[in-house]
């Protein structure tokens, strides 16, 4: 890898939505790279950058067969989802470049009722318990129905490793 310096362009931006921000240790363009196609966003530095790259030459001798796994074991971990099981390799693939691992720990709390809702959890690896603040009062013992939490199929059956 060299350090390269970028050269200032004046760009205009009319019509572009922001779709991500990247920050240190984060990369981008492995993708135009991986599927040999042009560039599908413009990047532009909110702030001064340091960057380190890499010339196509290498990227495919060291690192392209190593993302390209990556990239199908995430599309596969998604496509056994049913909800994305009928999205295309493309769709998946371009989702799949907007999770972020997030490892946590036993008896971790990922997040409390009330919690203001940032952010989506699809569980990879693991099991998670569901809790929440119930009335157990004579008038009300029915208790608390988990089933309202997850998807509903006809197919598939969730809850297995729920415990409430």
């Amino acid at each position: 890898m060299q350090f390269v310096d970028i050269e200032e362009r004046s760009v205009e931006f009319d019509g572009m939505q922001d779709v991500a921000t990247l920050t240190q240790g984060q990369s981008f363009g492995e993708l135009a790279l991986l599927n040999q196609k042009p560039r599908s966003a413009t990047m532009l530095c909110t702030t001064d950058c340091d960057f380190a790259v890499i010339d196509k030459q290498s990227y495919d001798k060291v690192i392209r067969q190593i993302q390209k796994k990556i990239q199908n074991e995430r599309v596969q971990f998604l496509r056994s989802i049913p909800f994305f099981a009928k999205w295309t390799k493309t769709s998946l693939t371009k989702f799949s470049l907007m999770l972020k691992p997030r490892k946590l720990k036993r008896n971790q709390i990922v997040f409390r009722e009330g919690d203001e809702c940032d952010w989506v959890f699809i569980v990879k690896k693991g099991e998670f318990e569901v809790k929440k603040k119930v009335l157990n009062t004579a008038h009300n013992v029915k208790g608390f129905d988990y089933n309202e939490f997850l998807p509903q199929t006809k197919t598939k059956v969730y809850g297995g490793n729920v415990k409430c």
